[in-house]
């Protein structure tokens, strides 16, 4: 079953690996240190439930009545300890709890019942309530959006600020896109930093008149590069470092901001929206023949523009990454360019 997954990666330079080795160096947002992976299982499933998913453990691997299903409670085992060696994201686990917990309810029915039956009972239906109106809250989008930012869920949970802004993101987005000329509009794509901005664009632009949107973020690269007859392009998410090696002209043409005052990878909320009228320009290198010779074009731009994480094949990169391509990455600058 795994063959064909493991034939594409070998044939790609492994970029799994890539991603994983990223992720384990703080490369996400949802990084953590290799050292709160157990710990905070115990938050993910709520904490007034961490005994019962505890004895689901426990009696995966020793209880006789469970004996048919011991392989659950061993890969829970096992990936406690791989996911810590490689430093695995905590939440990976998330998708045992439904098991554990299902291993351990019959434990914890029997110690409610057991002794002073009254009180067991009550603490026992007191986690079951409670911890659904703790986690729901952080996990789901249950607080209006309009009032996030006077809460720390973002802070517990830095998905949750992912979730947000995406349309108001893809109508600035569309405002950089027509203010161009009409004839530059017709030649000119949307690059995304990262997947969801990407993304964004291809899901929400359409009703905006968006071509098509490209990333260079995960497996999203894997879906360029862009067609040569792009010759502009606008850029979401990349530092002018990046980009001035590669462009004939380039200018800033808007910061991203969800106006809800949450701060995310797009748009942290001290950062004013604004448009630079006056561009900063570079003499672009000749235009490119190849991937490999450091010219500019998007043969050199596709394999050296990357994020944090990207599944750009090992290989591919050393042979193709140009020295003047080291980058920082300022995630909520919107940046118009035309190729040389």
């Amino acid at each position: 079953m795994w063959a064909p997954y493991l034939a594409w990666q070998a044939s790609h330079g492994w970029p799994q690996v890539a991603v994983a080795q990223s992720i384990a160096g703080g490369g996400s947002g949802t990084s953590a240190p290799r050292w709160t992976l157990l710990p905070y299982q115990l938050l993910l499933a709520g904490v007034a439930l961490s005994p019962v998913w505890v004895a689901g453990v426990v009696r995966l691997l020793r209880g006789p009545a469970l004996r048919w299903c011991r392989a659950f409670g061993v890969t829970f085992t096992v990936l406690v300890i791989v996911f810590t060696v490689t430093g695995g994201k905590p939440y990976y686990l998330g998708a045992m709890f439904p098991v554990l917990l299902a291993a351990g309810a019959q434990p914890a029915v029997g110690w409610a019942r057991r002794g002073r039956a009254r009180p067991r009972t009550g603490l026992l239906a007191a986690a079951l309530i409670l911890t659904p109106l703790i986690t729901i809250p952080v996990a789901l989008p249950a607080v209006p959006v309009a009032d996030l930012h006077r809460t720390s869920i973002v802070a517990v949970n830095y998905d949750a600020g992912e979730t947000i802004g995406w349309p108001a993101y893809v109508r600035q987005i569309a405002a950089v896109y027509w203010s161009l000329p009409v004839v530059q509009r017709s030649k000119t794509i949307v690059v995304g930093s990262n997947y969801g901005e990407a993304g964004a664009v291809d899901h929400l632009g359409r009703p905006y008149g968006l071509p098509a949107a490209y990333g260079v973020h995960n497996a999203y690269w894997y879906w360029g590069p862009p067609p040569a007859s792009a010759t502009a392009a606008v850029a979401v998410g990349f530092g002018r470092p990046t980009l001035t090696p590669v462009c004939g002209t380039l200018r800033l043409a808007a910061h991203l901001n969800n106006h809800l005052g949450v701060n995310d990878d797009r748009a942290p909320p001290e950062k004013r929206s604004y448009r630079a009228r006056s561009g900063v320009s570079a003499q672009p290198p000749r235009p490119a023949t190849s991937g490999t010779d450091g010219a500019a074009g998007y043969g050199v731009f596709w394999p050296s523009a990357f994020a944090a994480g990207l599944s750009v094949p090992a290989a591919y990169w050393r042979r193709s990454r140009p020295a003047a391509c080291d980058q920082h990455w300022t995630r909520s600058s919107l940046l118009t360019w035309p190729w040389a």
